[in-house]
């Protein structure tokens, strides 16, 4: 009996066996969708083989559908099968990384504790500790981020630094009446900044503002410590400032803002994806609804509000008009409508993750991950360029952090982020990216094909493993990795510099990055002092070639990976020419006990030194002090 069914479930393996080699072959093309629609096939036939489930399981792992991938390998380990030790081997550590990946700390555990003899299960309990200890710290982490870790590389002058995109210590920059609100000032900012109507309350308190800035430059007093005005521009500036003192009601009539309401009301109603003919059918719709309002306002509220060309059209006209016609309404591609076209809006017009045919392969990705890190890290040199056309990104390593953030946000699978930050920190990056050499880049430069090597990470690392701890907590996927200390290892340590500034200077720019080194490997190596050597850029570089070329490269490349380190993370204080930065105890300790390290300012743009350099030592006179860990 068992033999007769054997022979009739025999067909059904086969059919099954075909297609999950179907389906392994479209997952190795990258078609994983595809895949999954072959393995699902393959368990319908075969129910009671674990095959197609592990092969699910992995598919939806890759695909980031982690939750789907923790239910396959439930069904794939409810079967029994001959090869059953081999899958369990396989599939739990994918199910713990799962269970990491959703943050769903207690199920990993749990799970670790069934890996038994598994190669990974010491690795796993260890990350699922760090995880552990990383939620109970998850409120001020995020707290202390916001306050404590700069987004930008610092300037060395004493003024405050200035972003468009935000200012890492924010602070009121001009007094305020004591009776005006923080709550109605902050919503002041924002209808000024982003709101197409002003409440009432926010108009006046610009309207105020600007008559206490026109009073205090008539006066001669000065505005801001950050901004300076030259006498002869004060009176152009006076009359912009006249201009905007006026009635807004008279200027901005309730009849054109009804017009205005009109439009936009279609537009704020519309779900956030549509084709283009049923929002073509909606607004067509709207106008015909208000047809006999739109031709009762004026003639010249229409014309400003870009309507004028429908007001002598009666309800039948509006029907049978294709509002595509309608030179004030602009529809891209996709049937997004754009009244009012020439209003521009900074905002993300997708709120949802990317479908997975959307995204980046995950080669591109990766090579673009690295490209940028090797950018920020060791920017093109700047200083052939004029000061008047240098273009500079102030951003510091926290934005490669950010952007997996983001990256992830937009649907891309959690492992796909994790593993190249993994391969930062363990120094194991393998790609064909490269830091630019051209600032902007060349077109031939963008367009060249570069060999795959293993690129160092070394100079790098302790800063990166500092940013990774810190972050930690706030990170929406988890990082598979136990070679990072404890965070309560993080401590904050001050060093005191004296710069150097020669004529022709710019210390304002950000552009200033820590670099600490082994004096004597460096000497040993380079025959010079590191801080007296012309090509340091190329010596931080992990393809970098000397123009020296009696150093050998095996050399340079030992002092890049053990006598090297490079901070761009740091804070400055111009009063007492001090740097702050957070950065693990060991790494401190082991450069002071050595009495062989030094550390100075180096400028980016430049790739000159910015300071004298500093002994790292432990003594009475010692330039180097330790403040408080991280986490308390």
């Amino acid at each position: 009996m068992a033999g007769k069914d054997s022979n009739i479930d025999h067909p059904n393996r086969t059919s099954s066996e075909v297609l999950k080699k179907q389906g392994n072959r479209l997952y190795k093309e990258g078609r994983v969708q595809q895949a999954i629609k072959s393995y699902l096939e393959a368990a319908v036939i075969a129910p009671s083989d674990p095959k197609p489930y592990y092969n699910l399981s992995a598919a939806h792992f890759e695909l980031g559908d982690y939750r789907q991938c923790i239910q396959d390998i439930s069904q794939a380990l409810q079967r029994p099968s001959q090869d059953g030790s081999t899958l369990r081997r396989k599939l739990y550590p994918r199910l713990v990384k799962s269970c990491l990946h959703i943050k769903d700390i207690p199920a990993a555990e749990v799970n670790c504790a069934q890996m038994g003899d598994n190669p990974e299960t010491a690795k796993l309990i260890a990350v699922c500790t760090t995880y552990r200890a990383a939620s109970r710290q998850s409120a001020p982490a995020a707290s202390q981020m916001i306050h404590q870790i700069p987004r930008y590389l610092p300037a060395l002058d004493i003024n405050f630094e200035y972003y468009a995109v935000g200012h890492d210590q924010a602070c009121a920059q001009i007094s305020l009446p004591a009776k005006q609100q923080e709550s109605e000032r902050l919503a002041a900012i924002f209808y000024l900044h982003a709101g197409s109507i002003i409440p009432s309350f926010a108009a006046r308190m610009i309207q105020d503002t600007i008559k206490r800035v026109e009073t205090a430059l008539r006066s001669g007093q000065d505005l801001l410590l950050w901004l300076h005005i030259d006498k002869h521009s004060k009176e152009a500036i006076l009359r912009s400032l006249r201009s905007w003192q006026r009635d807004v009601k008279s200027t901005f009539p309730v009849g054109m803002m009804v017009a205005i309401k009109l439009i936009w009301t279609s537009v704020l109603e519309l779900p956030a994806v549509t084709e283009q003919k049923a929002f073509v059918a909606r607004f067509q719709s709207m106008l015909l609804e208000n047809t006999e309002t739109i031709q009762k306002l004026n003639p010249a509220i229409l014309r400003r509000a870009g309507l004028e060309h429908i007001r002598n059209m009666g309800p039948e006209r509006v029907r049978k008009t294709d509002i595509r016609s309608l030179s004030s309404i602009d529809l891209d591609d996709h049937g997004v409508p754009y009244p009012l076209a020439e209003y521009l809006h900074w905002n993300r017009t997708n709120h949802g993750p990317l479908s997975f045919e959307r995204l980046l392969p995950r080669p591109k990705l990766t090579t673009s991950l690295f490209t940028m890190f090797y950018k920020i890290v060791l920017p093109a040199d700047r200083s052939s360029q004029e000061w008047g056309e240098l273009v500079y990104a102030p951003l510091n390593l926290t934005i490669f952090i950010k952007i997996l953030i983001h990256l992830h946000g937009l649907g891309y699978p959690a492992h796909w982020l994790s593993e190249p930050l993994v391969q930062v920190l363990k120094d194991q990056v393998t790609t064909s990216a490269r830091s630019p050499e051209s600032s902007p880049l060349h077109i031939a430069e963008a367009q060249r094909q570069n060999p795959t090597k293993h690129l160092t990470t070394a100079p790098f690392m302790a800063e990166m493993t500092t940013l990774t701890l810190v972050f930690l907590p706030t990170l929406p996927f988890a990082v598979i990795i136990t070679t990072v200390p404890e965070v309560a290892q993080i401590h904050e340590y001050k060093i005191t510099f004296k710069i150097l500034i020669q004529p022709g200077d710019r210390i304002g720019l950000p552009v200033f990055v820590l670099i600490f080194w082994d004096d004597t490997l460096a000497k040993g190596v380079l025959g010079a002092p590191l801080d007296g050597f012309p090509e340091i850029r190329q010596i931080l570089h992990p393809d970098g070639r000397l123009g020296h070329t009696s150093i050998p490269r095996e050399e340079v490349q030992k002092l890049r990976q053990q006598g090297l380190r490079m901070v761009t993370t740091f804070q400055w204080n111009a009063q007492d020419s001090s740097a702050s930065l957070c950065i693990p105890k060991k790494v401190i300790d082991d450069m002071q006990q050595s009495e062989r390290w030094k550390s100075a300012i180096l400028r980016t743009d430049r790739w000159e030194f910015a300071s004298l350099s500093v002994p790292l030592l432990k003594t009475k006179l010692n330039t180097v002090s330790e403040g408080r860990r991280w986490i308390d």
